[in-house]
């Protein structure tokens, strides 16, 4: 523990030092998270359009323009653009976040293995060796809602093995909802742990307290994001994303297939658990490296989640197997999505940010069985592999034109 204060500065200026050549030499354009936060400041739910460039990711509706993605990444730049306005870069803001969200892995880990290697270990895997890097150097709207996501899930996950308290859990899950909208898969889980192991022996009617107030605070959210979508659109279940205009590919599948569809189930899972590391080499020299914008499925980029297949949870058996059917209830959704994982990416897979935080539980407790020396050497091996192939991806697309062409 006398080490994590070095080891999270370690994770600052690391993200801040990959974050650097982006916030200097990279034009932020367009970001509609920011642009919502102005909005919201002004008394409005619709956005400004570019003037320079064909609206991205937004839907005309009622001669206005909307962000079809769910306003938590925006409320939180709010304070940032009233001090800076609509100049202000999240990238400043991003590497503080995966700082919080490393020192709330570390003490998660803790939770479920009492093993601070493994709590080193792994937020370091889950911050280096992940897509979540990617979502670090971006911070575009659902890039950084990625980020809320992992860090208000970890949260809740280490409130729901802690004290329970059933406010804070509700809150957590609730923004996180409002960032990505499957984490409602994981409130199931948390759910079943909360009444199958509670924070103190209890009778059945005490268990139900933290259960009560963490839905009760739950049901504000949802029905605050209920009058979200019906003051924009005139429904409260309509989101948007079906009015938004797709080009290229994605128009191609969801005027076949729609936005989800079991056709696009093997695809989807070839991608994101077998497709291997790819570089692509560039016109007209075909001498300049560039990553596949497809990126990379966690095989090979994250092969450490597989620890999660010998993990198990503190509890009676139905708690882990309530962990693997919320993880399962994710990826089945992700993989009926049109989007294949998180459209452009150059390092692991972006949409697996998801159900990671939920499955990195299973992937601590599942390490914590190897802890004999070969054991010991194997998970730092594998993580370090992780990290340096995440790396190397990021490397590559930020050197290759260092290369002739």
């Amino acid at each position: 523990m006398n080490r994590l204060w070095p080891f999270l500065l370690l994770v600052l200026i690391l993200l801040m030092v990959f974050n650097t050549p982006q916030i200097l030499f990279r034009d932020l354009g367009y970001n509609t998270a920011v642009q919502l936060s102005q909005s919201f400041l002004d008394g409005r739910l619709d956005v400004d359009p570019p003037t320079e460039v064909e609206p991205l990711d937004l839907i005309y509706h009622n001669e206005r323009h909307y962000v079809p993605f769910p306003p938590a990444p925006a409320l939180l730049l709010t304070p940032f653009v009233a001090l800076f306005g609509l100049d202000f870069n999240p990238l400043w803001i991003t590497p503080l976040l995966g700082m919080l969200t490393a020192g709330v892995l570390f003490h998660l880990y803790r939770r479920v293995t009492v093993h601070d290697e493994i709590s080193y270990l792994l937020s370091a895997a889950m911050i280096f060796g992940t897509a979540y890097w990617l979502c670090v150097r971006y911070a575009f709207d659902t890039y950084l809602a990625h980020m809320l996501t992992v860090l208000f899930v970890s949260i809740a996950l280490w409130e729901t093995l802690g004290k329970q308290r059933g406010w804070l859990i509700g809150l957590c899950l609730g923004i996180a909802c409002s960032s990505r909208q499957l984490t409602v898969f994981v409130i199931p889980f948390v759910m079943a742990f909360l009444w199958f192991v509670p924070h103190t022996p209890a009778p059945w009617w005490a268990r139900m307290k933290p259960i009560f107030t963490a839905l009760c605070v739950l049901g504000v959210i949802f029905v605050a994001l209920l009058w979200y979508n019906w003051a924009r659109f005139g429904s409260p279940l309509e989101t948007g994303y079906g009015w938004v205009i797709e080009d290229d590919w994605y128009a191609y599948r969801l005027e076949r297939w729609g936005n989800f569809s079991w056709r696009y189930a093997p695809s989807n899972f070839l991608r994101m658990f077998v497709m291997g590391f790819s570089i692509e080499f560039q016109p007209p020299s075909y001498m300049e490296p560039a990553m596949s914008p497809w990126g990379t499925s966690l095989t090979f980029a994250s092969p450490f989640i597989f620890y999660a297949f010998w993990g198990r949870l503190s509890g009676p058996r139905i708690v882990t197997i309530a962990a693997w059917a919320s993880v399962a209830l994710v990826l089945i959704a992700l993989l009926m999505h049109k989007s294949a994982g998180g459209g452009w990416q150059i390092n692991g897979m972006r949409y697996a940010l998801d159900f990671l935080p939920l499955l990195s539980l299973l992937i601590a407790t599942g390490m914590r069985r190897f802890d004999d020396v070969a054991g010991i050497k194997l998970r730092r091996a594998i993580v370090a592999y992780a990290i340096l192939l995440n790396m190397a991806a990021i490397f590559i697309t930020h050197t290759r034109h260092f290369f002739p062409s």
